[in-house]
């Protein structure tokens, strides 16, 4: 019963995350005005705005117009409420699902922005940052252990530095100061996992960033000049390494040692 309640707030959560995708990177507010139709702009009524339920109900058209709703909104309302049950599913309600449901209200936001304006918004970035302190100050009442904490603050600190570095060799071409900030804050929730699973996260975003620039280079869809956004991977790594089992990450870390 517990998992049918977090896929619903998933999906309410799902609805709100697809307008901070559609509105935050052309400057509109995200709370006025209320929700309407895109083509015809007219106030959608509150049953109209049932997440999923209201599209399949209205079989994809607007009740005012008629013209087709994108399947974007139902398919952002099902990303995050999959994602919130997958959290569930593996850590429960904990604190650390507690930081990663308020990451999956971000994840499909940060990957629309930054593949459409190449721009991963700090305000996101912030609002993830205030919620891991929040985090971390439950962690030092909680463990009462400067190694722990420690820990907890050397992934983000390695991220932080390993960006930085690549941001400042590289002049801002191979990545934007955005992935420079939202590196360690993935760095810092990984970690509560442990520090293999932030290493993980970092090998996964580099490889999967690798394999995919070359796919687009070989299909001829991206050229050696084109700017290929990094905060996806980043993403993409992180979830990927949350969702792996303890002896997929020894193996994929042992393995990335091996090689290096």
């Amino acid at each position: 019963m517990i998992s049918l309640y977090v896929f619903f707030f998933g999906l309410i959560f799902g609805s709100f995350s697809n307008v901070l995708a559609l509105r935050t990177h052309i400057g509109k507010s995200v709370v006025f005005p209320g929700s309407e139709c895109p083509q015809c702009q007219k106030a959608l009524a509150w049953y109209e705005n049932i997440p999923v339920v209201s599209f399949i109900a209205l079989k994809g058209r607007c009740r005012s117009c008629r013209n087709r709703i994108s399947f974007i909104y139902p398919l952002g309302e099902l990303f995050c409420g999959g994602l919130f049950l997958a959290i569930y599913t593996k850590f429960d309600l904990s604190l650390a699902s507690i930081l990663f449901f308020s990451i999956a209200v971000f994840t499909a936001p940060y990957i629309y922005i930054d593949v459409k304006i190449h721009r991963l918004p700090n305000l996101f970035t912030l609002v993830l940052a205030v919620i891991e302190l929040g985090v971390f100050g439950i962690k030092m009442y909680q463990d009462q252990s400067f190694e722990n904490l420690t820990g907890l603050l050397r992934d983000p600190i390695t991220a932080l530095i390993i960006f930085g570095v690549i941001y400042v060799v590289t002049g801002s071409k191979g990545m934007g100061m955005g992935d420079v900030k939202l590196a360690p804050v993935l760095a810092f929730a990984a970690g509560l996992l442990g520090w293999q699973t932030t290493a993980a996260y970092l090998i996964l975003s580099f490889y999967t960033a690798g394999l995919i620039s070359v796919g687009l280079l070989l299909s001829k869809k991206a050229s050696r000049k084109s700017r290929i956004p990094f905060g996806p991977f980043l993403l993409l790594g992180f979830w990927i390494a949350v969702f792996l089992s303890d002896s997929q990450i020894q193996w994929l870390v042992s393995f990335w040692q091996i090689k290096h």
